[in-house]
């Protein structure tokens, strides 16, 4: 018998199988969705294709009284569901839930089937408002306007359009009158989460609403997939089948929202502002009056260097002189929110944990006027850089107000680029002088200042941007002759600028001589250019 030695301990195995034991909690779109159940940051959806909805509707009650993600989903989006005015929503009504229907008209020259309809969590939403209903040959639609308790604030609502095309419809017609129906919904809630999901069968949407990605990759009759899901945000929906209604041979689709909110997806910024007030002002004026300017300069010293002696010595007296304040911006802030609206929306918050019917609604109502006082004043603040000729200011309310991005490119590394560009501006100061030739009276036409698609591109900006706005916008041309003509007076105005001698005027003192060019690049250049505007302008 093997002999046992003194420090053999039976608990040694078991005690290292313990230590290893897996730590963490479960991961995924479902997990999270499961967790945060009504406050997620899209609604979690399901769609079916039912086939008549009265003999589904106890299998359908079943599934909300056994299964959570039936339960707890925010919207039930049903097509077919073959209902009429015979059935009272009473015969079809869900215990939680809300019902919104429409039903198949004569309108579609047909006399049974089709309809869709959708059932809202009340636990989710209760402001609820119906935008449209249609009935065509075509096309069977039901939209939806909710704002339910819990929204991110990149969203102000969620609208939901449910949809049903059936197999014999004209695809062109149908796209039509859907894409007319989202683009009149977006351009009344720009600030709205918009969905579109429903049975398409034969029809894509790609064409007709290229913004609106498809968020349903798998089958859902069969080895096709025509039931469809699409919305502005890609890849903001998981799709998970699950087995059909019924003797329906559509799969139902549960849709798990994947899109997380700008607040939880990027840090907040810490800026550090200066409050440039009359007495800060007063004091950095006292301080640079009081500065002796040529102990800053020293024998040999180069021009270079005393610049940045210069404004190093600048920066030092305003960080001395101009106190600064810590500002924190979330990405998910609107340009128009202020303390006040943070402050009203914290106060609405407390009053609806405590339970304060009144204060809450006080509140609530104040928050709103806030809101729209907000708007207004960002609004005028944008006319008032418009009226000021302040382009630049209100190209960046433009900008931030529409998510304009620009292309990024990369930088040109080539070092002989300086070299170029200095002998390109300056080409003017070497021995070439031409006599300048007169221009006609008419016939000088603007140079072309963009490329086709990034004009297209920019105009459609501009246009959204008066939309929203609510006040017209001036073209692109105007812009670039006015900001080129206020260019062009400053040089003209000062006699030391190196360009100054190329702007002078004829005999007759209301036109400028122009410069004669040969090249396309010459006579497209800023100075050519600023000539050709002042003398239109005259």
């Amino acid at each position: 018998m093997p002999e046992i030695p003194p420090d053999f301990n039976p608990q040694r195995e078991r005690i290292k199988h313990r230590g290893l034991r897996k730590r963490g909690t479960r991961g995924g779109v479902l997990v999270r969705l499961r967790r945060r159940i009504h406050r997620s940051a899209l609604p979690s959806l399901i769609l079916s294709n039912v086939r008549s909805l009265p003999n589904k509707l106890d299998e359908l009650s079943m599934l909300l009284g056994n299964q959570r993600d039936f339960r707890d989903a925010a919207a039930i989006c049903l097509t077919e569901s073959w209902l009429s005015e015979a059935v009272p929503d009473s015969a079809v009504q869900l215990d939680g839930f809300s019902l919104h229907r429409a039903d198949r008209t004569s309108d579609s020259l047909k006399q049974r089937g089709g309809g869709v309809c959708c059932y809202i969590n009340n636990n989710w939403c209760t402001d609820i408002k119906i935008l449209s209903r249609t009935c065509s040959p075509e096309l069977e639609s039901l939209t939806v306007l909710c704002k339910p308790f819990y929204k991110p604030r990149e969203f102000s609502s969620v609208i939901g359009t449910t949809v049903y095309i059936p197999p014999s419809a004209a695809a062109v017609s149908a796209t039509q009158q859907l894409a007319s129906i989202i683009m009149e919904v977006e351009n009344n809630n720009p600030d709205a989460f918009a969905v579109v999901l429903g049975d398409f069968n034969h029809v894509s949407m790609r064409k007709a609403l290229p913004r609106y990605k498809p968020q349903i990759h798998i089958a859902t009759r069969k080895e096709k997939t025509l039931d469809q899901c699409y919305s502005p945000i890609p890849e903001a929906y998981h799709a998970v089948a699950r087995a059909p209604l019924g003797e329906s041979d559509h799969n139902t689709i549960l849709l798990i929202p994947k899109y997380r909110q700008r607040l939880r997806v990027a840090k907040p910024t810490v800026k550090h502002c200066r409050i440039w007030s009359p007495q800060a002002i007063e004091t950095l004026q006292d301080c640079l009056d009081s500065t002796v300017w040529s102990n800053l300069w020293t024998v040999g010293q180069d021009i270079d260097t005393y610049t940045d002696t210069v404004t190093s010595y600048i920066r030092f007296c305003e960080s001395v002189c101009i106190p600064t304040r810590t500002v924190t911006v979330f990405n998910n802030n609107k340009l128009w929110f202020n303390n006040e609206l943070r402050s009203l929306s914290y106060k609405k918050h407390a009053a609806f944990k405590c339970g304060n019917k009144e204060q809450y609604k006080q509140l609530k109502y104040q928050f709103q006027k806030a809101v729209l006082k907000a708007k207004a004043s960002y609004r005028i603040k944008l006319e008032n850089k418009l009226q000021a000729n302040d382009i630049k200011g209100v190209w960046q309310g433009l900008q931030n107000i529409t998510n304009y991005k620009s292309k990024n490119q990369a930088l040109d590394s080539d070092p002989s680029l300086p070299g170029r560009l200095n002998d390109f501006y300056c080409r003017f100061d070497s021995g070439n002088h031409q006599s300048p030739s007169f221009p006609r009276e008419q016939g000088d036409t603007p140079p072309t200042i963009y490329e086709h698609d990034d004009k297209t591109r920019l105009e459609r900006v501009v246009r959204r941007a008066s939309k929203i706005i609510g006040c017209s916008l001036p073209t692109l041309e105007s812009l670039h002759s006015i900001r080129i003509i206020r260019k062009a007076k400053k040089i003209i105005a000062d006699n030391s600028h190196p360009a100054h001698h190329l702007f002078r005027l004829l005999p007759s003192g209301r036109r400028y001589a122009s410069i004669k060019s040969k090249t396309s690049r010459f006579r497209d250049s800023t100075y050519l250019v600023a000539i050709r505007h002042l003398n239109l302008a005259r």
